[in-house]
């Protein structure tokens, strides 16, 4: 993605060596619980726990885990979106996409895709996923993505041909 000219200009002086990051303290954190609107933290946590745990056994399978079938991720997804306000699903499919290496930007895409028939109905139900996605350079970081995911693929394969 490209950066706007401020950030490119601001990038030098956070990589230096004086950047000192800003303390967090209880009112920012206040500030971003207000971010989101009408949620219940213990629903949020239990809905993430479900997330995350279907998400390792879809895409990211542990040796003692069964595998989820094809889609359970997605439909997980959905029925915690449906679940919490529109806003807090929306953040929370935004966070599974920066926390969980195997979600890409197609990922994203094909999910919008339950959230209305075309794109102005996906804009008026999840209006700062559509901005996510719809940001200059995102096609690129979805081209970068499907070449890293093939190459994972093909170097799995390679693994289990060696292992034969």
């Amino acid at each position: 993605m490209v950066a706007s000219k401020e950030l490119q200009a601001l990038r030098p002086l956070l990589e230096s060596d004086l950047y000192d990051l800003p303390t967090v303290r209880n009112r920012e954190l206040d500030l971003f619980r207000s971010l989101l609107f009408e949620y219940d933290p213990l629903v949020l946590e239990r809905s993430w726990v479900k997330v995350r745990q279907i998400y390792e056994q879809e895409m990211d399978r542990r040796s003692y885990q069964d595998k989820a079938r094809e889609g359970a991720l997605r439909d997980s997804l959905l029925e915690v979106f449906d679940r919490l306000s529109d806003r807090a699903g929306e953040f929370l499919v935004m966070l599974a996409y920066f926390a969980f290496p195997n979600i890409d930007v197609a990922f994203l895409e094909k999910f919008t895709h339950n959230k209305g028939r075309n794109q102005s109905d996906r804009e008026e139900r999840v209006p700062y996923l559509m901005r996510f996605l719809n940001q200059d350079g995102v096609a690129e970081v979805k081209l970068r993505e499907s070449n890293l995911r093939r190459a994972r693929e093909e170097a799995a394969k390679a693994v289990i041909i060696a292992n034969r």
